[in-house]
């Protein structure tokens, strides 16, 4: 043992750059970026005076992920020329239209691309016999603010 110490002090300039490269190999599961070539068809959204198409990152349910609620990521693409007049955007799953402070507290924000952000929504359980809602709350750079929601299947997939 006390043989091996002299080398590897010796090599602590390699063991420096293996320590790098072990996150560096664990990247690819972490960071999923959207698949090249065209987009989705997704679910179609009106929010106010902007359209989007609205779409979930797979066909998966729900995974459990940090927080107290399992998550799942949606992608939304904003129309050509909308993206400019909104100044954000926040998805919530819900039974009922949930309240303005609600939505600012608990509602993901998308975040990313400026034409297509995403958002990594969780999904708190739900009352029995309610049918759970995808909330999708715009709000401008004049300050007006749109709420509009979609069904959401078993599978947290947006029923059209």
């Amino acid at each position: 043992m006390i043989r091996l110490l002299p080398l590897l002090w010796r090599n602590r300039c390699h063991w420096a750059v293996f320590l790098v490269l072990i996150p560096l190999a664990l990247l690819p599961e972490t960071v999923r970026p959207l698949p090249a070539g065209p987009l989705p068809d997704g679910t179609a959204v009106q929010a106010g005076p902007w359209s989007a198409r609205l779409w979930p990152l797979d066909d998966t349910p729900p995974q459990t992920a940090e927080g107290p609620y399992p998550e799942k990521e949606f992608f939304l693409h904003w129309c050509d020329g909308c993206a400019p007049a909104i100044r954000q955007a926040r998805l919530l799953v819900a039974p009922t239209p949930p309240a303005d402070s609600t939505l600012r507290a608990e509602g993901a924000i998308l975040h990313g691309g400026v034409t297509t952000p995403s958002a990594h929504l969780p999904f708190p359980p739900q009352p029995p016999g309610t049918t759970p809602r995808l909330w999708l709350w715009v709000e401008g750079w004049d300050g007006q603010t749109h709420l509009t929601s979609l069904p959401l299947t078993a599978t947290g997939q947006p029923a059209n």
